[in-house]
């Protein structure tokens, strides 16, 4: 997995002169390694990446951002050109907190750093969505021959309506299951 795509980096949160005269650094790196221990910036090893420009990365690449005057993170390239932030923090002494999460990733294949395709989750949320509104439609209709028998005094054919509209029903809950158990993306941006 080695396709190259367009990626924004961010520049730094203050401005111009604000960064200067705090003497505040903003810098961001293509990650190959942490060494050990991680006691500062220098731990980090990779190529550096103009900040506030764009840039031509891997997917599944993995970033190291620093803006001392607001936060710092570790992410990694996606197949659409963002980057998906695994580990933010807002502390000065971001080195250490940041280590094992670029350890971890820097770890894995790129293939396995990046995160599914949301159209998958959209796709297979529209599915289950559909099941849920055919279960109850059939559920409804199960319901108005129920009524429907009621009317017509013949309680063994209303049992077994009653029958249908429960099984109907326990449809109803295991796709609405399915949709509470599908995985979420979350993105935090720098």
């Amino acid at each position: 997995m080695n396709n190259l795509v367009t990626v924004k980096i961010p520049g730094p949160s203050a401005s111009r002169s604000k960064m200067q005269k705090k003497g505040w650094k903003c810098w961001c790196k293509n990650l190959a390694e942490v060494a050990t221990p991680a006691n500062n910036g220098y731990a980090y090893l990779g190529e550096f990446v103009s900040v506030d420009a764009v840039a031509e990365l891997a997917v599944g690449d993995v970033l190291l951002h620093v803006d001392e005057s607001s936060n710092s993170g570790i992410g990694v390239v996606q197949p659409d050109g963002e980057v998906s932030w695994e580990k933010v923090t807002n502390d000065a002494k971001w080195v250490g907190p940041l280590a094992a999460t670029a350890r971890k990733l820097l770890a894995m294949t790129p293939a396995e750093r990046v995160r599914p395709k949301a159209g998958a989750a959209v796709a297979a949320t529209r599915q289950a969505s559909d099941r849920v509104l055919k279960a109850l439609a059939d559920l409804r209709d199960a319901l108005v021959a129920e009524k429907a028998l009621w009317v017509n005094n013949d309680p063994q054919c209303a049992g077994v309506a009653i029958d249908d509209a429960l099984h109907h029903l326990s449809l109803v809950s295991r796709c609405v299951s399915d949709i509470n158990d599908s995985p979420e993306s979350e993105q935090t941006p720098v």
